[in-house]
């Protein structure tokens, strides 16, 4: 995969996403003009680029169509550049993904920025197109999980983006996690300290609400966390004693996930002039 094929797909979706924007009143509709897909003809001289990057805002447009979201531009534009950010991050890896042929890459810095900076709707979608590019180009911990790995992030930003309404909205699902976990993994209990960090930084946050922004963060890094650790439990089979190896790799994962999403969080909130 080269580095000019997905900056051209990252090119031709933000084209598509700009266009569909503009001119969003004679682009939906029963009867619709949408000039944004004069792009799609530029296929004959760029090839899949093109088509992987009109393809993914197509959906993120119909989406928020169908399901009668509000098109606001500000929200489809966060999450077409997300989508596009989750997907180019997923070709820069962080650490080794010790199990399989894979790697922990930095697109899971991206994923709790869509939780806290989108409405969940809008962060479920941005996750799953970013997910969708991921697993057709091969990066990341696709080849490792397959089809699985469109559901990863996408219950990572679910959880964490209703932590922002709710600080204990991810709860229930670290709870079933640390469940599973015991009962079906034969791993060290260590492992589920990062569990009970989550949990303990939620319940703090009732009280101490300036809290609200690291633990949107946390919680979506730990629910995708949990998704994968479901993974490599019933999908992977990883053998007991293999948890407390990967143990400080998932430490620092999680903490660079954390502390990268929580200063572009802070950067783009001063940047805005809001705090």
């Amino acid at each position: 995969m080269e580095t000019r094929d997905i900056s051209l797909t990252a090119i031709f979706s933000s084209l598509y996403a700009i266009l569909v924007i503009v001119l969003a009143p004679i682009s939906f509709g029963p009867i619709q003009l949408r000039v944004a897909d004069c792009l799609i003809p530029l296929a004959a001289l760029f090839g899949w680029p093109v088509i992987a990057g009109v393809t993914l805002e197509c959906l993120v447009g119909n989406a928020s169509r169908g399901y009668k979201m509000e098109l606001k531009s500000k929200h489809i534009a966060f999450t077409s550049v997300l989508a596009a950010a989750y997907a180019v991050t997923s070709y820069l890896p962080i650490s080794v993904y010790i199990g399989g042929e894979a790697l922990i890459t930095a697109n899971v810095i991206i994923l709790p920025l869509m939780a806290y900076l989108l409405d969940a709707k809008y962060a479920i979608t941005s996750a799953f197109i970013g997910a969708l590019a991921m697993y057709f180009t091969g990066t990341s911990i696709a080849p490792v999980y397959g089809s699985f790995t469109l559901l990863i992030p996408v219950l990572g930003v679910l959880f964490g983006s209703l932590t922002k309404k709710n600080c204990v909205a991810a709860l229930p699902w670290i709870i079933f996690g640390a469940i599973s976990y015991v009962l079906y993994s034969g791993g060290t209990l260590l492992w589920l300290t990062l569990y009970i960090f989550a949990s303990a930084l939620s319940l703090l946050t009732i009280k101490f609400k300036q809290l609200r922004i690291v633990n949107c963060c946390v919680s979506t890094t730990i629910s995708e966390l949990i998704a994968m650790d479901l993974g490599n439990i019933f999908l992977m089979e990883f053998p007991g004693f293999l948890w407390i190896i990967i143990l400080p790799f998932a430490i620092y994962e999680r903490t660079v996930a954390v502390l990268g999403s929580m200063a572009l969080i802070r950067g783009l909130k001063k940047y805005a002039g809001s705090e």
